[in-house]
């Protein structure tokens, strides 16, 4: 059942972002459905977040889009971090994509963090994240505990809390505002 509704689209994660006046800071749970068994950080060598030279990213939704995105991003890189610029980013990717999978769409959700800013994406859209951001199943659970002050790394323990899909152990990424 949670491979079916993964594939229906329901991205079975938590990915949050909080912006800080110096910092900013991603937070993600580890669950991974692989072949209706789930996988948590140890057992697979995939992780929804991640530093790829200098963008953190955080995906919720299959697991391959996101590789394919993290290996993409070793060679390309946004000219600035802007919403115009993440966009043709997010325009290329989908053409590199087509060119290996025969697939251009982007069905995930992406928060990446670049030169002290942060933006978040669902398919083509694309938008700066001013305070804080959540995505994926978890994300009502994680956008109410940033709401009243928690950290994001406690937004998503509140996910891994009371979210079936969602599970420690939370992987934690700080960037820098000061660029």
């Amino acid at each position: 059942m949670l491979q079916a509704i993964e594939r229906k689209g329901y991205p079975l994660s938590v990915v949050a972002c909080k912006i800080y006046d110096d910092s900013i800071e991603f937070a993600s749970d580890s669950a991974i459905i692989y072949y209706n068994e789930l996988k948590t950080v140890g057992q697979t060598n995939f992780v929804k977040l991640a530093r790829i030279k200098d963008v953190v990213i955080g995906a919720v939704g299959a697991c391959e889009e996101a590789a394919m995105f993290y290996v993409f991003l070793k060679s390309h890189y946004p000219k600035s971090a802007s919403v115009d610029d993440i966009l043709d980013l997010l325009v290329g990717f989908s053409a590199w994509k087509k060119e290996r999978q025969g697939e251009h769409k982007i069905e995930n959700s992406y928060i990446l963090g670049i030169d002290g800013k942060a933006f978040h994406t669902n398919g083509f859209f694309v938008d700066r994240i001013e305070t804080h951001m959540a995505i994926g199943s978890g994300c009502y659970f994680a956008l109410a505990a940033m709401e009243i002050n928690l950290t994001a790394f406690a937004a998503v323990q509140i996910a891994c809390k009371y979210n079936v899909f969602c599970s420690e152990p939370i992987i934690k990424i700080e960037m820098s505002r000061n660029v």
